[in-house]
């Protein structure tokens, strides 16, 4: 998930808009993590489960720890992989859509590297105010980010960010599939969501 929001928060193009949605967005990191342990609490309390005590609330404490952890690794390189795929993918437009002009060419890598910047400068103050309320609720975060750099858990990171990718290129592209188009060729859905770059760029004209 946070790939595929870091690439609508990139292909924005607006400098205005781009602002927006990152500030929209952080400030809903710093929520989702400030509340954490509240929910999850709120959430075992409504499915009837006992409270967490003693041992077991120790554990939970360190799966949070982890979790957190997991996904401050994960927004910091959905940020450069949305960046670099971005203006990489756009000779693929035809395959891969990350909201690409019909025209070659048009895209404003300046303004992509500068949504990434943008992220970039407000993924720091969102990390420090999350570490703030997530030690304050007992969470060993700090303690556990040596964990998060053993040899095992590189592997997992780089597994699920290989997984991520799939993911991604799966959900953005622009070939009509199963779901979205019963037709085998791209221009019998050229006129339905999702496939309007073949008509934009004249391809399938005079099918």
């Amino acid at each position: 998930m946070a790939l595929l929001r870091r690439f609508l928060v990139t292909s924005i193009g607006s400098l205005g808009q781009t602002a927006f949605a990152v500030g929209v967005t952080a400030l809903q990191e710093v929520v989702l993590r400030a509340t954490l342990v509240r929910r999850d609490t709120w959430l075992r309390a409504r499915t009837g489960r006992d409270e967490l005590e003693g041992a077991a609330l120790e554990r939970q404490r360190v799966v949070w720890a982890c979790s957190i952890n997991a996904s401050m690794v994960a927004e910091l390189v959905s940020i450069v992989l949305a960046g670099g795929m971005v203006v990489l993918f756009e000779p693929h437009r035809f395959a891969v859509n990350f909201g690409y002009a019909a025209e070659a060419g048009a895209l404003d890598v300046g303004a992509v590297l500068v949504a990434a910047a943008m992220q970039f400068a407000a993924e720091w103050p969102v990390d420090v105010v999350g570490l703030h309320f997530e030690s304050r609720q007992g969470l060993p975060v700090r303690r556990r980010f040596g964990r998060c750099t053993t040899p095992e858990a590189l592997v997992y990171y780089m597994l699920s960010v290989w997984l991520a990718l799939h993911i991604a290129l799966w959900a953005y592209k622009t070939a009509p599939n199963w779901l979205m188009c019963d037709a085998d060729a791209p221009c019998a859905c050229a006129a339905e969501a999702g496939f309007e770059l073949y008509a934009e760029a004249g391809v399938c004209a005079g099918n």
